[in-house]
């Protein structure tokens, strides 16, 4: 049982930095183009989502999702709710439902991060 709550302890410490270092390069994605956005993650992924190739569209949803991630681990210990569901809304399924526990795995840390490097990659190309 230690290990699975080290685990648990350690998926959602990455997820956080996951959701820092993304809202930070995307910052300065925004700034080198004179451009800005909300303060939030989401907002800059959509913002920045405006402007990539559909398709890439894949890549901006899995930022999207890495985001609603962090909020339910983070905020919703855990637990699904109405706003982080919001996020994904358009492209999950099944999409959950509020109350849904969230099960994360380190098999999809590294989806996050394709995800991410994929986005950031082709938003750094678009000025």
């Amino acid at each position: 049982m230690h290990f699975e709550d080290t685990s648990r302890q350690v998926i959602k410490m990455l997820v956080q930095d996951l959701v820092v270092i993304l809202d930070e390069m995307m910052n300065e994605a925004l700034s080198a183009r004179g451009e800005t956005a909300g303060n939030f993650p989401q907002s800059k992924v959509e913002k920045l989502k405006k402007g990539l190739d559909q398709r890439y569209h894949w890549a901006a949803n899995g930022c999207f999702e890495l985001v609603a991630v962090r909020n339910v681990l983070t905020h919703g210990q855990g637990v699904w709710n109405d706003k982080s569901i919001k996020i994904v809304r358009s492209f999950i399924e099944p999409l959950p439902q509020a109350g849904d526990e969230l099960t994360v795995g380190f098999s999809m840390l590294f989806r996050y991060r394709k995800a991410m490097r994929t986005f950031l990659n082709q938003v750094s190309h678009v000025a």
